[in-house]
């Protein structure tokens, strides 16, 4: 029992300082010019704004709990800001894959595959 509860706090915590501390940006010109072209016309990736009302689902659903929305609301706020600016995260769509409640799977796919010629 002692041990399950130490590992629940450790994975909430690991997930918690990943969602903070990732930054997986590779390609810096590309990314800006892409995020400069959205700050003139509004431009906006479907997928990732499927995975934020996915994980908007999962964050209502597991409400009734509320130590999973600990890390429920950034990971949330989190794909939010990734629907209209684009950012390379496959290690948050994992950690999103493995924390993300019930549709955490589809919504955790969907950020993996996220690609800058899905902006539109």
């Amino acid at each position: 029992m002692f041990m399950g509860i130490i590992f629940f706090f450790a994975n909430s915590i690991s997930a918690i300082i990943l969602i903070v501390k990732e930054k997986g940006i590779t390609d810096y010109e590309k990314i800006d010019q892409i995020n400069n072209e959205n700050k003139i016309g509004v431009s906006i990736n479907n997928d990732i704004l499927i995975a934020y009302y996915f994980l908007i689902a999962s964050t209502i659903i597991y409400a009734i709990l509320i130590i999973p929305l600990i890390w429920l609301i950034p990971m949330t706020l989190k794909t939010k800001r990734l629907a209209f600016n684009f950012e390379k995260r496959t290690g948050f769509g994992i950690w999103v894959l493995l924390f993300g409640g019930v549709f955490g799977l589809i919504s955790g796919i969907l950020l993996m595959t996220n690609r800058i010629e899905n902006y539109k």
